[in-house]
């Protein structure tokens, strides 16, 4: 999957921007990419946040969502997992951590196309 979920949730749920900056404390010229906070500080290199397929990164998502009294649940099912935001269904999808995604997505009225949350 490409990275349009992820990016929107970085951008839209963590507030994050995506920037080059330097990659280590000694100046040397080494660079990488990360997603900043509002405040510019480093939260994650761009290549290892993966909220759409790391459980841990997902539920640091809901965690964020959770201090916004936004509440997001996911159940499994038949096939796969169902999520909800504020008890109202968001997709079905195979995967959990793309559910979580979407439904948090969701939640802040954010339409997302159904080629990311149909099952396949």
């Amino acid at each position: 999957m490409d990275n349009i979920v992820r990016n929107m949730v970085s951008e839209h749920i963590m507030g994050w921007q995506q920037k080059t900056v330097r990659n280590n404390e000694n100046d040397a010229p080494y660079y990488a990419n990360y997603w900043l906070d509002a405040n510019g500080e480093k939260q994650r290199p761009v290549n290892f946040w993966k909220p759409d397929l790391d459980l841990t990164d997902a539920f640091r998502v809901i965690e964020v969502l959770r201090e916004r009294d936004i509440f997001i649940t996911i159940e499994t099912c038949r096939n796969g997992f169902k999520s909800y935001h504020n008890g109202i269904f968001a997709t079905e999808s195979e995967s959990s951590t793309l559910a979580i995604c979407i439904a948090s997505l969701k939640s802040i009225d954010i339409e997302i196309s159904d080629e990311y949350s149909v099952l396949k």
